[in-house]
């Protein structure tokens, strides 16, 4: 709970609490307008230049994006397929670069990971945003 004592603290969610008819207590957290704000702010400038975090960190992104209005989320695309197509010219930089000398399990995950970023940039294409 200190995640959630935090955003209250910061006024980003607010909190009820109810009995039940039972006599349990149960607590009801909403977000609030600057927990709104909050969740943009982190939303837009978390640092995303190491692209196995870049990962990650898209797939939770896109799963909040409701949260965000149409323009948000029109941008979100746009610049997050630019960073998936950066990393992907990077990986094939490194792939038929003759100096890199990869071995044969190297090779496969760069191959493997060039795979994913190809799949990610259609699918981010493939979004509905309204």
């Amino acid at each position: 709970h200190p995640a959630l004592k935090r955003l209250l603290n910061a006024k980003a969610v607010s909190l009820t609490e109810r009995m039940s008819e039972g006599g349990k207590k149960s607590s009801y957290y909403f977000i609030t307008k600057k927990g709104y704000d909050y969740f943009r702010e982190c939303f837009f400038n978390t640092s995303r230049d190491n692209p196995s975090l870049f990962y990650t960190q898209l797939l939770a992104r896109l799963s909040t994006m409701g949260l965000l209005n149409i323009e948000e989320r029109k941008q979100f695309l746009i610049d997050a397929s630019k960073r998936v197509e950066l990393f992907q010219i990077e990986v094939e930089k490194i792939l038929n670069d003759p100096y890199t000398e990869l071995d044969y399990f190297q090779s496969e995950v760069m191959k493997k990971t060039l795979n994913e970023y190809k799949s990610l940039k259609d699918y981010l294409k493939k979004l509905k945003v309204d």
